[in-house]
């Protein structure tokens, strides 16, 4: 029988600020019934995780994984960490810029969504209040089923869809175009994790690559999303307390001075 869920914080530097030291307490604080890891490289000093958590548990994985940050995006694309903890049904991936309000995790988990996160809105990070929902969402509070993951790294679709290459070729065809289409026809330009070139964010990938090609991959609506998280234009989703979602990610860079009333650390240090 597989557990339900494990929390992965993918940690990469060893000095914390003190608002990732607050997001990470907050996290013990509210999520302490289940297992949460530290993903970290190996060799890093960990010091300022058990500063906040002394009894922290900790993974350590190759240092290639988090030199930058494309291969941070390969590292939640492939399928060595899902591979890694499938014996749990879902990871909630909670980054350090993340904060949870209370425990809602086994609620959501019970939902059987394969991905839920923050939903996003035309010109994403410059989204305004008005701006047009385009999808679910943002990767760094985000809850995934791993059969699903796993099965999807394994499953073969094209990126950019042949008859778009055929039409770019066209356009001004050449020998070094040529050898290009050819590659991403057969060994690039496909969501096989083996020859998977994708360079975007990875929840760019999951969400508007594999959600589009799979049928059957549930993400739940963006009413229902922007209960589980919000990102951008807080001040337009939350109203009162009763609007306040499960987390939010992202509460340094969008409306802090909004935030101040839910998260003490950022009163604490206005």
């Amino acid at each position: 029988m597989k557990e339900l869920v494990i929390i992965l914080i993918i940690a990469h530097k060893a000095e914390l600020s003190e608002f990732e030291k607050a997001s990470l307490a907050q996290c013990y604080k509210i999520l302490r019934k289940y297992k949460i890891k530290l993903v970290c490289p190996e060799g890093l000093d960990v010091s300022d995780y058990k500063e906040v958590n002394p009894q922290a548990e900790f993974e350590f994985i190759d240092p290639k994984w988090q030199a930058t940050y494309a291969m941070f995006n390969r590292l939640k694309i492939e399928p060595f960490l899902y591979r890694k903890f499938r014996k749990y049904k879902f990871i909630l991936f909670y980054e350090l810029d993340a904060w949870v309000f209370r425990d809602e995790l086994e609620e959501w988990c019970k939902k059987e969504y394969d991905y839920i996160g923050a939903p996003w809105f035309k010109g994403f990070h410059r989204a305004g209040p008005d701006s047009e929902f385009v999808g679910i969402g943002n990767g760094g509070f985000s809850l995934r089923r791993i059969k699903t993951y796993l099965r999807s790294s394994y499953r073969f679709s094209y990126i950019l869809k042949p008859a778009f290459l055929f039409r770019e070729y066209k356009k001004a065809p050449s020998v070094d175009k040529f050898f290009k289409l050819l590659a991403d026809l057969t060994f690039r330009n496909n969501t096989f994790f083996l020859f998977n070139d994708f360079k975007g964010n990875e929840d760019f990938f999951w969400m508007r690559i594999v959600a589009r090609d799979f049928p059957g991959f549930r993400i739940p609506s963006v009413e229902e999303a922007l209960r589980f998280a919000i990102e951008t234009n807080p001040s337009t989703f939350i109203k009162s307390d009763k609007d306040l979602p499960f987390g939010c990610h992202a509460f340094l860079k969008y409306e802090p001075s909004f935030w101040e009333k839910y998260i003490p650390a950022l009163k604490k240090n206005s």
